[in-house]
């Protein structure tokens, strides 16, 4: 199927099309596992095309939509260069037509990479949404840079998208996947109006008014980021991953005062800087906490940034004092094992011994 085949079927009866696609190795493991982790369909279905090597036409559409709705890094760029250059008057133009044409050889070179990674092949079906966001693209992005003709394989463009996906951040594409989920955030955002939030694991539904979408200070998972509004009315902070969001609702209430809603601003901000946005759900305050750590503890405290906490300061004897919540200790320095011992609160040494204590007896059985 060429672009030219989608333009002349737009409109038809023209619903599915069979496709030939050729990906790398990496782009067929990094789609599978992310329509895993980020639940695209159903979990016999990936695990069907696990076991026969098969790539879900699901899970292509899905992420085309979303990939080519927030316009690839790599486009977006290239568009921005380009709106610059034009801008220019005719004597600047002149002037840095040698670096433009440069930085488009190196956008076409990209392409080329990507269309030249050879792999498996698959049959994929693309959906009318899916063909019609591809037909966009074309139009709006390929076509004015003079990257694609009518004539130029749609399977192509699709591999090139595809593969660098797959080279994009976790925390990116997770944004991709969860775009049509993101755009009913936003909107609550803009509306300053609370969501219906279901989760994927409880399935519980709970009212959220939202004020962002963060990631965590590691830049590996995103965060819907708000408070919760309690039966009573009260207003309680809450992170959740997007991972964890089965669905968004809107509510029906109205919008909430502007005055209102920067307090509540203020307030999120302070929490988030007092806790990290992956423990501001944790209804429990920061406490002094002193960890004694042997020199391959330092060692894997300088390696293991996720969940790490802030030291406060440094006492003889390789102890560590930190302000945080007991549940962010529990959850990093657990994995240190005999290189980490907890020194105090007391009551939270001894929970941490009967952990390894039982951990242990599991051994001796």
């Amino acid at each position: 199927m060429t672009f030219f085949d989608l333009q002349q079927s737009q409109g038809n009866a023209v619903v599915e099309n069979k496709l030939h696609l050729n990906l790398s190795s990496r782009a067929y493991e990094v789609l599978m596992q992310d329509a895993d982790t980020f639940r695209c369909c159903d979990f016999k279905q990936l695990d069907r095309a696990w076991e026969n090597h098969r790539l879900p036409s699901a899970v292509v559409n899905h992420l085309l939509i979303g990939f080519l709705d927030q316009t690839p890094p790599a486009m977006r760029q290239m568009k921005q260069r380009q709106q610059e250059f034009d801008t220019l008057l005719s004597d600047q133009k002149d002037v840095l037509s040698i670096l433009h044409n440069h930085t488009l050889d190196l956008f076409l070179a990209l392409r080329t990479g990507w269309r030249q990674t050879r792999g498996d092949s698959y049959y994929i079906r693309l959906t009318v949404r899916a063909q019609s966001a591809l037909l966009s693209y074309f139009e709006e992005y390929l076509l004015p840079l003079k990257i694609a003709s009518a004539q130029d394989s749609v399977s192509v463009e699709i591999k090139i998208l595809l593969e660098e996906y797959a080279l994009l951040p976790d925390q990116q594409r997770e944004l991709i996947f969860y775009n049509t989920m993101l755009k009913d955030i936003r909107n609550a955002i803009e509306q300053r109006t609370a969501l219906f939030v279901t989760l994927h694991k409880s399935r519980r539904t709970y009212t959220l008014l939202p004020f962002r979408i963060q990631s965590d200070r590691e830049q590996r998972y995103n965060y819907l980021v708000g408070y919760q509004i309690s039966k009573s009315g009260d207003y309680l902070p809450k992170a959740t991953r997007l991972t964890s969001l089965a669905q968004v609702q809107n509510c029906t209430e109205q919008n909430l005062p502007e005055k209102e809603w920067a307090l509540l601003q203020k307030r999120l901000e302070g929490e988030i800087r007092r806790k990290d946005i992956e423990f501001l759900s944790s209804s429990e305050s920061p406490s002094e906490i002193r960890v004694q750590l042997t020199e391959n503890g330092e060692d894997l405290y300088r390696r293991i940034l996720y969940r790490r906490p802030r030291y406060v300061r440094k006492l003889p004897d390789h102890i560590y004092v930190f302000h945080c919540s007991q549940f962010q200790a529990r959850s990093y320095f657990i994995r240190f094992g005999a290189d980490a011992k907890i020194l105090a609160p007391q009551s939270f040494a001894r929970e941490i011994q009967a952990y390894f204590k039982a951990a242990l007896e599991q051994y001796l059985k």
